[in-house]
């Protein structure tokens, strides 16, 4: 196996991390565009949120290019990967990538469920839930939800993906 090949696992994983985050982030733009109420909704909004779920697209599909752009193709070395190693390396890249999403998830979860105990505490305090905050914590159970796919169902990502088919 050649580093290129590394790197392009390293360019597909990080296009599933930004097209994830782009679409846990898209919840404010959908509650920015609710609350227009009938007024003109600016094409702008839309900008961030395609583009970058182009560039992830673009990146998940097209990773050696990518990788071809970083580092010449006749400049590669081979490194002394077997097969087993390569699942190693893309198995641990996706528990990282599943743990980052798991830390972001659990330090939002306790700002939720805090916000959700004294809502539904049944003190004197008008405390009012906005849409928004619905959606966040939605967001935020679908992110947790999503890490621990990653971390349990690593094995299932890994032979969903099949690398070997493609060993030069």
């Amino acid at each position: 196996m050649k580093d290129i090949h590394i790197l392009a696992i390293i360019v597909r994983v990080f296009s599933i991390f930004l097209a994830v985050n782009v679409l846990i982030n898209v919840s404010d733009l959908i509650v920015s565009v609710s609350n227009q109420n009938g007024q003109n909704i600016s094409i702008y909004y839309f900008v961030y949120p395609i583009l970058t779920l182009s560039l992830s697209l673009f990146l998940l599909l097209f990773p050696m290019t990518v990788a071809k752009g970083i580092i010449p193709y006749q400049k590669s070395k081979t490194l002394d990967l077997t097969s087993e190693s390569y699942e190693y390396l893309l198995t641990t890249l996706i528990i990282v990538l599943g743990l980052y999403f798991l830390l972001d998830a659990l330090v939002d979860m306790f700002y939720w469920a805090y916000l959700w105990i004294v809502y539904f505490d049944n003190s004197s305090i008008d405390f009012i839930v906005s849409l928004e905050q619905k959606g966040d914590t939605a967001a935020t159970i679908a992110e947790l939800l999503l890490a621990l796919f990653l971390i349990f169902g690593v094995r299932k990502i890994v032979k969903l993906l099949d690398l070997n088919k493609n060993k030069d």
